[in-house]
């Protein structure tokens, strides 16, 4: 058995098999003896590449057997596609700052197309194969890294492999592309043809022919699923299908310049680089900046015109649109979802606020007000400054329920709450605390100006009249108790402090109503 039939046995017996193909194909290609064949220095490098034990210096020595491919491969270290810090001045610093895989991947690529490179003169334009297969390999290399592939090089070797088979089915079959006109080389023309006249593509063959070259099973795996991007198993190795996933989409990336009709358009690549790849319009649009910007190196390297300039400048344009256009939908979204979240927290504020206050009166309610009196006694203590609480009571306002009917005695409750928001200071708090009892916080204000404020709530409720349904005019004054911590007295804790000004309010009514009552220690 020959040593290609061996290779090609030991990549069908572990767990993924080459694609099978007509045989009659098969036949013909394993008898063709003009199929492409490996150069010299490229059956060393790849022998190279499966050798762990390989070291720089046998590198060095096998891509210097042809000094061209040496100096290729230090042009490429040197080019802005590497951004180096510094500049490499001889082969063996390109292999130092490349490292053996990348230097052995690199060195193969210009080998291969160096050695496979010729046209033919029949149907199949040899020139344009080979400027997809550049462009596919740059749009790899591009999409490898930012699908996160260890080694990009690895995605532009493949890249450029995949349309390998065509070469070798041209050879086995000269008549297949003889009926192809200049203006029908597009590549999924060649693919429908190829599948009409021999039932597979190029990508099944193209796998075969890597395989008799002894090539690693990934690259024969990207070039066989070239053309089939979901193929990759879910359970493969994820770097495995990284490398398939970026060469499956570099060729309909390279057709958006290749074409040969009218240009293709970003967004009809847009659906399937969304689902294999779970790219945007805005990362999509980027990476076609990316390998247009990647291809003019990638033509000096390689002497070859891939890139036609005004549909380049066209599809960049579109690129371009596309990404202002992402970035202003960015900019009304951000002030949208801006807006959105401060009616949001304005509603949230006001569900806050709400939830503090008494639903009748408007004044605090219980529960804001045992919160606050417990911070702001704490601060007092800290701060070294007085805190007054005021206790208040309507005064027989039993009776105003029941002579007059509730809805009067509510009227009452809104207005008393009133006149102490409106007597109180801007930082005081004035809370209801049950019934028609009222609490006032004061912080800051010592015993002197509490009593002020008593005055004045006194003279306001005995001014104050209220008219019920039935034409009666009533006067409802208030009781009031006052206690004060931080000066003559010093409470243990809030809830004293409170305490003792109910015990004052309760002396203040015991003592005739409509009056205050400051608590001392001694009562």
């Amino acid at each position: 058995m020959s040593a290609a039939a061996d290779s090609e046995r030991a990549h069908a017996a572990g767990a993924w098999r080459l694609p099978a193909f007509n045989p009659t194909l098969r036949q013909r290609l394993e008898r063709c003896n003009t199929l492409p064949t490996l150069p010299g220095a490229a059956a060393r490098i790849i022998e190279l590449g499966q050798d762990p034990c390989a070291s720089m210096s046998e590198v060095a020595n096998a891509v210097k057997m042809d000094p061209a491919l040496a100096a290729k491969v230090l042009r490429m270290a040197n080019s802005p596609l590497y951004a180096r810090r510094r500049s490499c001045d001889s082969f063996q610093q390109a292999l130092v700052l490349l490292g053996l895989d990348a230097t052995l991947t690199l060195a193969l690529t210009f080998s291969l197309v160096s050695t496979l490179g010729a046209e033919s003169e029949r149907g199949l334009d040899y020139n344009r194969v080979w400027r997809r297969s550049l462009l596919a390999a740059t749009a790899a290399r591009v999409l490898g890294e930012h699908l996160g592939l260890r080694s990009p090089e690895e995605a532009f070797l493949a890249g450029l492999l995949q349309d390998l088979g065509m070469l070798a089915m041209d050879r086995g079959y000269p008549e297949l592309y003889d009926a192809l006109a200049p203006d029908e080389q597009d590549h999924a023309v060649i693919k429908s043809l190829e599948h009409v006249h021999i039932g597979c593509d190029h990508a099944c063959v193209g796998a075969w022919l890597l395989a008799r070259w002894n090539l690693p099973e990934k690259l024969l795996r990207a070039v066989a699923n070239s053309h089939d991007p979901d193929a990759c198993a879910a359970d493969d190795d994820e770097q495995v299908a990284l490398l398939a996933r970026a060469v499956a989409l570099s060729g309909p990336l390279a057709d958006l310049w290749m074409s040969l009709g009218p240009a293709a358009s970003l967004a009809e690549l847009q659906q399937q680089f969304s689902r294999v790849g779970g790219m945007d319009g805005t990362t999509l649009s980027l990476l076609v900046e990316k390998v247009a910007q990647a291809a003019p190196q990638i033509e000096k390297l390689f002497e070859l015109a891939i890139l036609d300039p005004v549909r380049s400048e066209w599809i960049l344009q579109e690129a371009r649109e596309v990404i202002v256009l992402r970035n202003l939908q960015v900019v009304q979204e951000s002030a949208r979802l801006r807006e959105v979240a401060a009616s949001l927290q304005a509603q949230a504020r006001s569900l806050e606020e709400k939830s503090r206050r008494d639903n009748l009166t408007g004044a605090f309610n219980r529960g804001h007000l045992d919160v606050v009196l417990a911070d702001w006694f704490a601060d007092a203590n800290k701060a070294g400054i007085p805190l007054s609480v005021v206790f208040v009571d309507l005064d027989n306002f039993k009776l105003v329920n029941d002579r007059h009917g509730h809805q009067a005695g509510d009227r009452v409750l809104v207005k008393s709450a009133q006149i102490l928001t409106a007597l109180a200071r801007g930082t005081d708090l004035v809370a209801r605390y049950g019934g028609e009892e009222f609490v006032l916080l004061l912080p800051g204000c010592g015993a002197d100006g509490t009593r002020r404020l008593c005055e004045r709530l006194l003279e306001a409720f005995r001014g104050a009249e209220y008219h019920t349904e039935d034409g009666s005019r009533l006067v409802v004054t208030v009781s009031m108790g006052i206690a004060t911590h931080g000066e003559r007295v010093h409470f243990d804790s809030c809830h004293h402090l409170l305490r003792s000004a109910d015990q004052a309010l309760y002396a203040a009514k015991q003592g005739g109503r409509d009056r205050y009552t400051e608590f001392s220690v001694a009562a």
